[in-house]
């Protein structure tokens, strides 16, 4: 199992420019999580529509683009088709939970599903993309191997599912507001990216639900077991024993579980269109939601200079 670790060439940046690729569930859910659902205009929640697009400036300004894709789980995914045990924990917490708990998860979907089917298409960022029964996972594993060659890809998330695209892009983690870069990544784990999904399906996925191997864990840590076989160090016992006895068996069923994007149904085509944020366009959202502060002259000129290719 042991490979020659290699250093990525760097064709990706070669004109210069970043293209963020956004797992938009998952900032949304960070910005729910930090702010909760106290702003609200005419009797509806905004404070995560309003966090998002902070958040999301904050990003280009950062990156210094605004060439950015928008992705979404669809709720319900061919995964938990396919394997009914994927997400089961997840599922049975939102059956359990309480009316007042239900409410407020009410109300986050309401913002995510105004952000995507609305908000975003409105102020003329045209890149935003939701399939049934796909998760967001696949829409961004898609489009980094697929789309964008000879662009500096940037993910954005704190999934580290997101580690086996290492080849071909940059993950900025929201969780630790840093970089992560595929040399980071081989000079933690020791194994090259597109190892990774192979390390979760012998260690299994505890936040998914996905088994693994007996007496392997997930390899969050670079000491897990499933990396040491990988890498070669653990070579006989016991441990050795089931990853080879289980190789023709929950580990080939796990592995299409943990690869990105999931490959086991035909996705729909993607279709990238060119941004149209103007002023107009930007002054018109942020007034019908009541977003002030983005429309006071400092905010408003960062919105501007970030997205308005207008002269």
């Amino acid at each position: 199992m042991k490979r020659r670790l290699r250093k990525r060439s760097k064709p990706e940046q070669n004109d210069g420019s970043n293209v963020l690729i956004i797992d938009a569930t998952a900032l949304s859910y960070g910005v729910f999580y930090g702010i909760g659902t106290t702003l609200s205009y005419n009797g509806k929640p905004t404070a995560v529509i309003y966090g998002f697009l902070k958040k999301v400036l904050q990003l280009c300004r950062m990156f210094k683009t605004n060439e950015i894709v928008f992705c979404w789980d669809a709720g319900y995914s061919w995964r938990e088709v396919n394997y009914p045990q994927y997400k089961q924990a997840r599922r049975q917490k939102k059956e359990e939970a309480l009316p007042e708990e239900k409410e407020i998860f009410d109300q986050l979907l309401f913002q995510q599903i105004q952000l995507h089917s609305s908000v975003l298409k409105s102020m003329g960022l045209k890149n935003t993309f939701c399939f049934p029964k796909y998760e967001g996972d696949d829409l961004i594993g898609k489009i980094v191997k697929e789309y964008f060659n000879g662009r500096h890809k940037i993910v954005v998330s704190s999934d580290s599912d997101f580690y086996q695209l290492l080849d071909k892009s940059d993950i900025f983690l929201l969780n630790k507001k840093k970089l992560f870069t595929h040399e980071d990544f081989t000079k933690k784990y020791g194994i090259h990216p597109d190892q990774f999904a192979l390390a979760k399906a012998i260690g299994g996925c505890s936040g998914d639900g996905v088994i693994g191997v007996q007496g392997v864990a997930d390899p969050k840590s670079p000491t897990s077991k499933a990396l040491k076989y990988i890498r070669g160090e653990i070579t006989s016992g016991k441990i050795y024993n089931r990853i080879k006895a289980e190789e023709n068996k929950c580990i080939q069923v796990n592995l299409p579980l943990v690869t990105i994007p999931y490959m086991s149904e035909e996705m729909p085509e993607i279709k990238i269109r060119k941004n149209r944020v103007t002023r107009r366009k930007l002054i018109k959202v942020f007034d019908k939601y009541r977003f002030i502060s983005f429309l006071e002259d400092e905010m408003f000129t960062r919105w501007q200079e970030a997205f308005c290719n207008e002269k």
